[in-house]
């Protein structure tokens, strides 16, 4: 939690107008100061004294606007009220902490030392609640389904599928979130879709997909270079990847007994970047064979040569071992091993548990 010792928050695009309160100012404001987060996880260990060491809910709600803005005015339109309001609620803050917030003249608007302490530390906890707000109500939402997933995975193999199981389950509201392949499993989802070998630390692995390497490419590609190859040839071709597949091309060369290729073609920060390219007949990427189905059954890809390599790893379905498993997660589930059977012919265990029996 260190690393948030210094944020800054620039509100210099804002506009205000003045009121008779003179606490209206275009200007931006930087926090230099977060609380310390680990101070902070300590203090909500502490019991609260006395209700009467808490200031009212709406002069800080009031206050923190204000601030965050700096302008009477913004804070009233993001607060429904009118700036009058906010004004009485700041000042009857003040009254309530016996010191300024704000220093008021010349039409400027700004923070007090005292005020900008106070903002960074309210500012944090309205975070906090309104975090654990949105969780409570997620919770509450039976029939949503909060899912990590690669954009990979999701763009390759979920959404030629998914009208399947929107068909079959119109109820249940799936709300995807697309990280980078390399992402934690963290608590704020239901279920995850990543690659591994079966163990995450806070989640039950369930096997998808194993992931089987094969070459492909564009059969304009192909047919611009003799119409066949083999696996002695991609020595003299352009071989295409991903950063995060580089070392597959190396395994697979020695795994067909190639030499390194003359050329060869790396894309960082975007895992579909290589696909794309041999789509675009660029030269001959590394696919993942449970990704490509769609497009070598269309002949959009073809494979160039009918070797494979088994990358020993696969595509694991995640349960948060810290959520209380919900019906839609297990229609989900169920869906996802009806799929790959149908789709792929690779018999999953994912799906075969139930909520009675699931850990």
């Amino acid at each position: 939690m260190g690393d948030m010792s210094k944020h800054a928050v620039d509100t210099s695009e804002m506009k205000s107008t003045s009121n008779d309160d003179g606490m209206d100012q275009d200007r931006s404001f930087v926090v230099d100061r977060w609380p310390d987060m680990d101070a902070l996880a300590g203090l909500l260990d502490e019991p609260i004294k006395s209700a009467g060491s808490l200031p009212p809910l709406n002069p800080l709600r009031a206050f923190e606007a204000t601030a965050r803005h700096l302008s009477v005015s913004n804070a009233a339109v993001e607060l429904f009220v009118t700036p009058g309001a906010v004004s009485r609620q700041v000042r009857a803050l003040e009254s309530h902490l016996g010191t300024l917030l704000f220093l008021r003249g010349s039409g400027k608007l700004e923070l007090t030392p005292e005020g900008h302490r106070f903002w960074c530390d309210i500012h944090s906890a309205f975070a906090i609640i309104s975090h654990g707000t949105a969780r409570i109500r997620d919770a509450h939402a039976s029939q949503a389904l909060n899912i990590l997933v690669s954009r990979c995975f999701l763009r390759q193999w979920l959404l030629p599928r998914l009208s399947c199981f929107e068909d079959a389950h119109p109820d249940i509201l799936l709300k995807f979130t697309v990280a980078r392949p390399s992402s934690h499993f963290v608590e704020d989802f239901d279920l995850a879709i990543k690659v591994g070998n079966g163990i995450w630390e806070g989640a039950r692995a369930e096997e998808l997909l194993p992931i089987v390497y094969t070459p492909i490419c564009s059969p304009a590609y192909i047919n611009a270079h003799g119409g066949a190859i083999d696996s002695s040839d991609l020595v003299n071709h352009r071989l295409i990847c991903s950063h995060r597949d580089s070392h597959e091309w190396s395994r697979f060369l020695e795994h067909v007994g190639s030499p390194p290729p003359a050329r060869f073609m790396e894309f960082s920060g975007d895992s579909l970047a290589a696909f794309d390219a041999a789509m675009a007949g660029v030269g001959i990427a590394l696919g993942r064979q449970c990704l490509i189905e769609t497009e070598l059954s269309r002949g959009a890809l073809i494979t160039p040569i009918s070797a494979t390599m088994d990358s020993k790893r696969s595509y694991y379905l995640l349960w948060n071992r810290d959520r209380r498993r919900r019906a839609a997660a297990f229609k989900f589930s169920a869906w996802l091993g009806d799929q790959v059977q149908m789709r792929s012919g690779h018999r999953s265990r994912v799906g075969q548990s139930t909520p009675a029996s699931a850990p």
